[in-house]
């Protein structure tokens, strides 16, 4: 055994010596077993044998192992056992016994046998192997996660894109405190000036992950060829930020959304509110640019003084902030187009008055990553949002960050969500096909989603 050491004496500056030396001698020196810990040190350098301490490990496989302490129980924390492979198991075995035997006729060979195979000399007997025992149900929970947090390979970075310095503030303090408790892989905040240039970073892989809006995201899909990995949650309301709701004059003669080709509606512009065909306001919203009312009052301005016939209001579905002016400003001559039919202009209608879902915020990729890399990016932000996510959370990852609002992600966030690669072609559109369309034959046209 000792005929193995390159220098005379088996000290730890021998390349075979220590938690990686044992390691190499069995990959690279065409040795049998090595005797060792069970607890790898953290500072052990990283080799290429990393490979063979994942499978070493493996917590579903059996473990070969003859133990030094007498007969114990398979969840107890031992120090000192034998790993071999099946085939040389028996035959290990073997030479160990007829090895202690000998210890116990001759002093000098005890102190041997206790010093060079680190067996206590309280030995009382060894037995053989322990069939069906895995390595977690040996080495127990504790033990067991020491091997598991031990990174064997580096793992590559997932990069965040921020375009603002309070965004880059942020992402830095979470690569610290994401650091701090261990998570893998690690995170690593880059630096763009817009957020086409963000884009084009994640397409040239010089990032990784950014946050982008609804529209944001329809806009940007075909350029940049993205793909979605997580969508923001907003508590009850999940993958909606906004409802989309329409709201008509009694006197209107809109009683059903079948009545709605040919009307016309109230449109918020940079001049003021103007009129147009209801397609041409849809198809804007096709394309991310239409702008909602952002409250009931507008539109029932609108309506009133513009003698339109229906306004469409982008109403919060997490936090309403409009609910006290629902019920002033003459809401009597005015109710709310539901999908089937009208209703009362009431806080008790808005969820089933929807006229479809304005999407999440959504995290996006490239859609050239490999799926691996996807999964490692999902794993690292659903932890951080599992660590983070709440609001008593020492680091709040979805609340203010130093009364700067919406930094990396909306303020009203309360979890994570995974999206499919196939998320935004099956989902998405049909989100903005409902809350835009409101229905194919209601609509003048049915090329816009390819324009």
């Amino acid at each position: 055994m000792c005929s193995m050491c390159r220098s005379k004496r088996c000290d730890k500056n021998d390349e075979y010596a220590g938690y990686t030396g044992a390691l190499r001698c069995l990959t690279e020196g065409g040795a049998d077993v090595a005797f060792l810990r069970t607890t790898p040190a953290p500072s052990t350098p990283r080799t290429t044998v990393c490979s063979v301490v994942t499978i070493e490990w493996c917590p579903s496989s059996p473990l070969r192992l003859m133990s030094a302490f007498g007969q114990h129980d398979p969840g107890m924390l031992t120090y000192h056992s034998v790993d071999a492979s099946d085939s040389k198991a028996q035959k290990l075995f073997s030479a160990l016994t007829q090895a202690r035997l000998k210890g116990e006729e001759n002093l000098k060979a005890r102190k041997w046998y206790s010093s060079t195979l680190g067996i206590k000399q309280n030995l009382q007997d060894i037995f053989p192997i322990l069939v069906n025992v895995t390595t977690r149900e040996f080495y127990g929970k504790t033990q067991m996660n020491i091997v598991e947090a031990e990174e064997m390979c580096p793992e590559k970075p997932v990069r965040l894109c921020t375009i603002q310095a309070d965004e880059l503030s942020k992402c830095t303090d979470l690569q610290a405190v994401l650091k701090l408790r261990g998570v893998s892989p690690p995170l690593q905040c880059v630096m763009g000036t817009t957020l086409n240039d963000c884009l084009n970073l994640i397409t040239r892989n010089k990032a990784d992950i950014m946050t982008l809006t609804d529209k944001q995201r329809f806009n940007k899909q075909q350029a940049y060829n993205l793909v979605s990995l997580l969508s923001e949650n907003y508590g009850q309301a999940k993958d909606s930020l906004y409802y989309l709701l329409a709201v008509v004059s009694k006197s209107s003669g809109i009683n059903s959304t079948s009545d709605l080709a040919g009307k016309t509606s109230c449109q918020k512009s940079g001049n003021g509110t103007t009129a147009d065909e209801i397609d041409a306001e849809l198809k804007e919203c096709l394309s991310g640019s239409s702008k909602f009312f952002e409250s009931f009052r507008d539109a029932y301005v609108c309506l009133s003084l513009g003698h339109k016939d229906v306004a469409f209001v982008k109403y919060p579905a997490t936090e309403p902030t409009d609910t006290d002016q629902l019920d002033i400003f003459n809401s009597d001559d005015y109710q709310l187009l539901c999908p089937n039919g009208v209703a009362p202009v009431h806080e008790d209608h808005l969820k089933e008055c929807n006229l479809g879902r304005i999407p999440a915020n959504v995290i996006v990729t490239r859609q050239t990553e490999t799926g691996a890399s996807k999964e490692n990016m999902r794993h690292l932000m659903l932890t951080a949002a599992q660590n983070f996510g709440k609001s008593d959370s020492f680091f709040r990852l979805f609340y203010e960050y130093f009364s700067s609002k919406d930094l990396l992600f909306k303020d009203q966030t309360t979890d994570l969500s995974v999206l499919s690669d196939e998320h935004y072609q099956t989902e998405v559109l049909n989100m903005f096909s409902m809350a835009c369309d409101l229905y194919s034959h209601h609509i003048r046209t049915s090329s816009w989603l390819n324009t």
